[in-house]
């Protein structure tokens, strides 16, 4: 496709559509609108500006990957912490529980010496 023209409000689209018997409104969902300051870029300078947008595109994704992998990391040493902590107490239950077997176990012993 070959761009011939360019029409800068809806009127004058719909006029060329009717022009060349185009059945359907392509048009009907456009609000109403007219085009006041056109640019044009050249090629070179389209390709820097689509570039320079690239790569900030990508640099936000990068910076938004990167605070991901920090908060990542933070709630796994904080799960490794707790991990740690549960274990220390488990063992200090295990220890508990030891001392209140041999408690058991002297006084019975004890029992039976008298």
């Amino acid at each position: 496709f070959v761009a011939t023209a360019i029409y800068l409000d809806k009127g004058e689209i719909e006029a060329r559509h009717k022009l060349i018997g185009l059945r359907f409104n392509d048009c009907k969902h456009l609000r109403p609108f007219s085009l006041t300051k056109l640019r044009f870029v050249a090629e070179d300078n389209y390709d820097n500006d689509n570039q320079n947008h690239n790569h900030a595109a990508f640099q936000a994704q990068i910076d938004q990957l990167q605070q991901q992998a920090a908060d990542y990391k933070s709630r796994c040493e904080m799960q490794a912490f707790f991990n740690k902590v549960l274990e220390n107490t488990i063992d200090l239950e295990k220890v508990k529980h030891f001392y209140k077997v041999i408690e058991v176990f002297l006084a019975q012993f004890d029992r039976r010496k008298l």
